[in-house]
């Protein structure tokens, strides 16, 4: 069973995950790949959703997508191309916007009761190890 299409669009998606990240989510210990699992395929599919993340307001109501499909790019073991496809979107993000999309994973991150692992969101390389611990891929 797929979770979405191609015709499925990225806030649809969002409220997929929500209703499978409805569990006792403010306890602020959950670990994503505890709750459900994504397929390659399904991963691939909401990687390419988030191209239509085309404002800061877009990108705080669904920044949860990103943050599932980060995780499931690791678990899935295909973290090399997702990064590729980060990196040519978040590189243009101004320096002094950087603050704004930190503070937006880290109300992501409290709104869903994800667990941090005791880390801070003092860069995008803090929030890619609590990504990371997410999918339950070590550092390599």
């Amino acid at each position: 069973m797929n979770l979405w299409s191609d015709e499925t669009t990225l806030h649809q998606a969002k409220h997929i995950l929500d209703n499978m990240l409805q569990c006792d989510l403010r306890s602020g210990s959950v670990q994503i790949c505890n709750l459900f699992t994504l397929t390659k395929p399904e991963t691939i599919l909401l990687a390419k959703k988030l191209s239509q993340i085309n404002s800061q307001e877009t990108f705080r109501e669904c920044c949860i997508c990103l943050i599932v499909a980060w995780t499931f790019a690791f678990y899935n073991d295909f973290y090399d191309e997702f990064k590729q496809q980060m990196l040519k979107r978040y590189n243009k993000i101004p320096q002094h916007a950087l603050g704004i999309y930190l503070k937006t994973f880290r109300n992501t991150f409290d709104e869903y009761g994800l667990d941090t692992f005791g880390l801070g969101f003092t860069s995008m390389s803090a929030i890619e190890q609590m990504i990371r611990q997410h999918a339950g891929v070590p550092e390599r």
